[in-house]
């Protein structure tokens, strides 16, 4: 389980924790549907296993989606598969000293992320490494309407008829499910991907129109391109599952997050000292931002600015900032306690005598080191800091830290006063997109 660990986080106030466990006790009461979602991992498996054919003679899978529908299953991809996926095929498998060993067990060797983008250059390179009649292509898009998503389905669904390609063998749509209204008549619905899907019996896996995109990570979005990849959903479900029988650690951290946004520290630093969460802090970046900064119940502006980091990499471009500039951050640390993967450095008949302080010492020390002093000065320098600990990232502490900031920031939501599942300041630009899109050539 996720352990919370900070000096000052036994000097919450009590009354601010008896608040926030009132509301937590209200959520739980009336759960939202990301909620829901953990406990329908058999729905999804259902679903899945409509891939069981359109699957077959590929070995290549690119991901169209951006923003809930892309960072999610990229947070997993990153976390849970070998850091050079996509070189795999071209070493030994003896040589290979990975996180995860399961690449034979699925037919995908190679897996792509394109849909976040509409730059010609991208979009041309990854058509110059694909082999179209070996390739699925996952389009993800809520609403069915996504301008970027939409406009790379077009350029590689062109791409693919032009080989004379079946469609329906080579794309999967997950979007949001059909009202019974849209099922009852002929009309075209208002979402564009579904109106396409039937139109060349395209399997389309559902999304439930009450859940958001930020918070669809633990849903058919994230899961299925997982499944495609034979990783573990199982363990992925059951960290969130055990986290929601269990929920002190989230109380404990929300405490410690909204007194000292009371403080007007409200630059949320997020620095995992593992490189295989690079992504999770994205997806982060995206869920604390989407659902927090928003006009509350009194018309008064709120909101937090989260800040993607990594450590170590960091401590060598922005901790001159944290320590000695304005202190208006709060720094939330996830820190590794037992990382399975070792490595050990070991100088041959000290050849090299100016290194022998760092003979027979191993990377994970070294790595642990960099998180302490980065944590020490922090303390030593008032900064207020917190370190979210897991044994070592994999598919159950995944799950758990996916499910815990979610409920964070629903938690958040609450005490702010605002709808964390909205996302009104994003309309206006794609309103903006979509009526000038008709003048440009």
């Amino acid at each position: 389980m996720i352990k919370v660990t900070s000096k000052i986080v036994d000097k919450i106030d009590l009354e601010l924790l008896n608040k926030i466990k009132q509301v937590k006790k209200e959520l739980i009461n009336n759960p939202p549907v990301f909620i829901k979602e953990i406990y329908q991992l058999d729905k999804v498996l259902l679903e899945f296993s409509k891939l069981d054919n359109v699957k077959k003679n590929k070995d290549t899978l690119v991901i169209l989606g951006v923003g809930g529908s892309d960072l999610g299953f990229r947070a997993i991809f990153n976390a849970l598969t070998h850091s050079n996926f996509n070189e795999l095929d071209n070493v030994s498998s003896s040589n290979v000293n990975s996180l995860s060993n399961d690449k034979n067990l699925t037919n995908f060797k190679k897996v792509y992320f394109a849909g976040d983008t509409t730059e010609p250059k991208y979009l041309n390179e990854l058509l110059d490494v694909l082999d179209l009649s070996k390739t699925l292509f996952l389009v993800l898009s809520k609403s069915g309407n996504t301008i970027e998503t939409l406009s790379s389905f077009l350029f590689f669904y062109t791409k693919v008829k032009k080989l004379n390609l079946n469609i329906k063998e080579h794309f999967v749509f997950i979007t949001n499910e059909v009202e019974e209204k849209e099922i009852n008549t002929n009309a075209n619905s208002s979402n564009i991907l579904r109106d396409i899907s039937l139109k060349h019996n395209v399997i389309t896996i559902d999304i439930p129109k009450e859940l958001g995109g930020r918070f669809s990570v633990l849903s058919s979005v994230g899961l299925i391109p997982s499944l495609l990849l034979n990783l573990d959903v199982n363990s992925l479900i059951k960290g969130a599952i055990d986290l929601d029988n269990n929920l002190d650690e989230v109380t404990k951290y929300v405490s410690f997050i909204y007194s000292e946004y009371l403080k007007n520290k409200n630059i949320n630093v997020l620095m995992p000292y593992s490189k295989y969460l690079t992504y999770f802090s994205k997806w982060y970046v995206q869920l604390i931002s989407e659902s927090l900064g928003k006009v509350d119940n009194n018309n008064v502006t709120q909101g937090i600015t989260p800040i993607s980091n990594l450590g170590p990499l960091d401590q060598h471009s922005q901790l001159q900032l944290y320590i000695d500039g304005i202190k208006n951050k709060v720094i939330t640390f996830i820190n590794v306690t037992n990382a399975s993967n070792t490595l050990d450095i070991a100088i041959d008949n000290n050849d090299i005598n100016e290194l022998s302080f760092l003979s027979n010492k191993s990377f994970n020390s070294i790595l642990n080191l960099e998180y302490r002093g980065t944590q020490t000065s922090m303390d030593n320098n008032e900064i207020p800091n917190i370190t979210l600990e897991i044994v070592e990232v994999n598919a159950y502490y995944l799950g758990q830290l996916f499910y815990f900031f979610e409920l964070v920031t629903l938690i958040l939501g609450n005490l702010l006063e605002v709808n964390v599942f909205n996302q009104p300041g994003v309309e206006e630009s794609k309103e903006y997109v979509r009526e000038n899109l008709k003048s440009v050539a």
